[in-house]
């Protein structure tokens, strides 16, 4: 079977710690694909050698552009920051690449328009990585949630609020909805210690 050639853009804590970590050192994955680049402009997070092997084929950049340049590759992985998603994605399906988006996909309603319509005009197809969504907590939040339970009880204190079905080990993604509203609030399912507490960055800690 052929492997699937992959370029990965952005090697911060997901780009490196998740997606490049995960095909160079789990064998399955590391038969089902072949990481042929990485682009980053920090040379040291560039570096992996705990790869089970490296492809004969496998690049460093420094800018994604030159990496772009590679019609050889299959997928690009877009693990940027947050605010360079859409751009990114963007240039890359219009390059004629397959695009895995980290989340969050977009950080405003209008991206969302922007990315579907560049998917429409190109032959590329766009995924996001949203695979929390059916880790079996946030199946039962959510589930919990559609109850209406919780969202009337906010309610009573806070009228017209917002509930949203997401939870993760610290409810740190919240810094997310910071942007649309500065009024978020989160509820921690987790028994966590003073010092676990003081560690969660984002909104209203």
């Amino acid at each position: 079977m052929k492997r699937i050639r992959v370029g990965i853009i952005g090697q911060g804590r997901s780009g490196r710690n998740i997606h490049r970590y995960l095909i160079d050192t789990h064998k399955d994955l590391h038969e089902m694909f072949e990481l042929v680049g990485v682009a980053d402009p920090i040379a040291e997070r560039r570096q992996f050698p705990d790869a089970i092997s490296v492809s004969p084929d496998f690049k460093e950049y420094d800018n994604y552009k030159d990496m772009l340049k590679d019609k050889s590759i299959d997928l690009i992985i877009n693990s940027t920051r947050s605010m360079d998603h859409v751009p990114v994605s963007i240039e890359a399906m219009e390059a004629g690449f397959n695009v895995l988006c980290e989340k969050p996909l977009c950080i405003s309603h209008g991206e969302i328009d922007a990315i579907l319509r560049a998917e429409e005009r190109s032959s590329a197809y766009l995924g996001v990585c949203l695979q929390n969504r059916y880790n079996p907590a946030n199946r039962f939040a959510k589930e919990y949630l559609e109850d209406k339970k919780v969202s009337a009880a906010v309610a009573e204190t806070w009228p017209g609020c917002i509930v949203s079905p997401y939870l993760m080990v610290q409810c740190s993604d919240s810094r997310h909805y910071g942007r649309i509203s500065d009024k978020v609030y989160r509820f921690s399912a987790m028994d966590l210690t003073a010092q676990e507490r003081r560690s969660i960055r984002g909104n209203n800690e």
